[in-house]
């Protein structure tokens, strides 16, 4: 384990609020300042480690993400994983409630991790992933530009039929 005061580069780790962060010091840095927007904190069981970048990454990228480009289109993103233990499978992808994940074919619960993000149980081995986004009211939306559609057909016709009515042979105007 290295000490803050060491005068090689290193991570310092923070875990904030179920989060955790990590900053990057320059050899010989020996302080971290924390930078929050204005209002009022109550700051408490924070826990700071301090650790070397390249060990840290092979403890935090178990697994990469293969996206098949042929699959991923629109609202879906396909691809496989290949996981080394059981874990997660952490996403950029902000989290909202309107998505289905699958892996291997099967439906399976996602949920907000890191605070803001899309993730997901992922037990080791090798398996597919689908993600799919879908829009609220995107199918409400298509019902109703069909139907009003069809209503604006339906008046066009209506008053086509209207304004070609033959005139009647005994009604004249003069």
């Amino acid at each position: 384990m290295t000490s803050l005061h060491e005068q090689s580069p290193a991570t310092y780790f923070l875990h904030l609020n179920n989060s955790e962060y990590a900053v990057n010091l320059k050899a010989g840095q020996t302080e971290v300042n924390l930078g929050l927007g204005a209002g009022n904190y109550e700051i408490r069981n924070l826990r700071c480690y301090i650790g070397n970048t390249d060990e840290s990454l092979k403890t935090l990228c178990q697994s990469e993400f293969r996206v098949d480009k042929a699959q991923t289109k629109g609202n879906r993103i396909v691809g496989s994983v290949d996981g080394v233990k059981d874990g997660y499978l952490i996403t950029s992808i902000p989290y909202d409630e309107h998505f289905e994940v699958k892996i291997d074919g099967k439906d399976v619960k996602y949920e907000k991790v890191n605070t803001a993000f899309l993730g997901v149980k992922m037990p080791v081995g090798t398996h597919e992933v689908e993600i799919v986004y879908h829009a609220p009211g995107l199918k409400m939306g298509k019902v109703l530009s069909v139907t009003g559609l069809l209503l604006l057909a339906g008046m066009m016709l209506w008053n086509k039929k209207k304004a070609y009515k033959p005139l009647d042979k005994y009604h004249f105007m003069g």
